[in-house]
């Protein structure tokens, strides 16, 4: 009896031991090294809208397209890095009308700062704020591996100068005192609507006199989408929203007169 039990305990041991060393030879087969990856270079974003102010001066920007390299243990590579950019054809913008390319389409990435900088000229005067443009640079090769996402598509937007910065009071709806400030080139913000109690602030675009609802309080805390859009009444200064917030309410009217 003992014996037959002593048996299948070393058979257990024996299958539990065999178990062992090959979910270990497993494991030592797929150890990723991670201090030890490949570096990868790819621009820093795929799709941007790039704002640019027209006046009277018709000033030339220089827009700065950042490329990093990624990978490895998280830190910079230690040599520097070639990389070459084109125009993709896909583009909608022309070069020498919208925009102006550098002598060399070949930027280096100094080793230890894992991003370097490929400038273009942008040309204020022939952006179109209501036909707004693109252009796609993509990457062509590397002296490291190249992402295989290796595009950005840039909008290159015109804007007028705006007056909307102020102190206003919502005259619909949840009536309070609202403040708009400007947060980029732009982009500005209100710092609350009026449909909730507590206050959220919105993110709205300028162009020119069409405003356009781009972000908040709301998608960014709570994860809820939100849009609208809207105009500035020329003589009153007044603004119109029309705001939607998914789940909750859609094309909702909020009028703002200002304080100031």
């Amino acid at each position: 009896m003992y014996k037959k039990i002593n048996s299948k305990i070393k058979l257990l041991m024996g299958l539990l031991l065999i178990g062992v060393t090959v979910s270990s030879c497993i494991l030592d087969d797929d150890v990723t090294d991670f201090g030890k990856g490949p570096h990868i270079v790819q621009f820093a974003a795929q799709q941007t809208i790039e704002n640019f102010l027209q006046t009277e001066e018709n000033p030339v920007y220089t827009l700065e397209v950042p490329i990093a390299v990624l990978g490895g243990d998280g830190t910079p590579l230690g040599q520097d890095v070639q990389v070459s950019v084109s125009v993709n054809a896909a583009s909608t913008a022309q070069e020498g009308v919208e925009y102006a390319l550098p002598a060399t389409s070949q930027i280096t990435i100094p080793g230890g700062t894992g991003q370097g900088i490929f400038s273009l000229e942008i040309i204020s005067e022939n952006l179109d704020a209501f036909d707004p443009k693109k252009v796609i640079l993509q990457i062509d090769g590397a002296s490291e591996n190249v992402a295989d996402f290796n595009r950005t598509e840039i909008t290159l937007q015109a804007i007028c100068e705006s007056h909307i910065v102020g102190d206003y009071t919502y005259v619909n709806g949840e009536t309070r005192d609202v403040t708009i400030s400007e947060v980029s080139e732009g982009v500005f913000s209100i710092s609350g609507d009026n449909a909730f109690t507590s206050e959220f602030a919105i993110l709205i675009t300028d162009v020119c006199g069409t405003l356009t609802v781009v972000g908040g309080d709301i998608p960014s805390n709570f994860g809820i989408a939100n849009s609208g859009h809207g105009s500035v009444d020329e003589e009153t200064g007044d603004i119109t929203l029309f705001y939607t917030v998914d789940t909750f309410f859609n094309e909702r009217e909020m009028i703002l007169t200002r304080r100031n």
